[in-house]
């Protein structure tokens, strides 16, 4: 979603945002990993932008931009089942019982970025 405001003809808004789940199921399927024993993993990313710019009859233009980036990656068994270990057989290399793993991560980011520019 983006809006834009034209405030005056030398200056001008912009604002941003962007929220778009996404959940990838099966992810590490194969002939060696048995049904239980699959993941999900789920990226919900969240990004919001601010921008303002200006171009006056003066000799400089200026773009202050202001944005917050947010990732939460979640890889979990899909079964759901938490408890339970999964395993590895070193003998057939087949994964069973349950997604050996569980990751929760969130990682943030802000930004405060600006350009001036001067005319001669």
């Amino acid at each position: 979603m983006k809006f834009t405001w034209q405030a005056h003809p030398s200056w001008r808004a912009v604002a941003s945002y962007s929220d778009n789940d996404r959940e990838d199921r099966n992810i590490n399927a194969s002939r060696w990993v048995m049904p239980e024993a699959r993941a999900v993993n789920e990226v919900p990313p969240t990004v919001i932008a601010a921008e303002l710019s200006s171009c006056c009859p003066s000799p400089c233009c200026g773009t202050p931009t202001l944005g917050v980036y947010e990732l939460n990656d979640n890889l979990y068994p899909l079964s759901g089942d938490l408890q339970t270990i999964g395993h590895y057989n070193y003998v057939t290399g087949w994964y069973t019982h349950n997604f050996n793993n569980q990751q929760y991560l969130t990682s943030r980011r802000s930004d405060l970025a600006t350009d001036l520019t001067w005319f001669r």
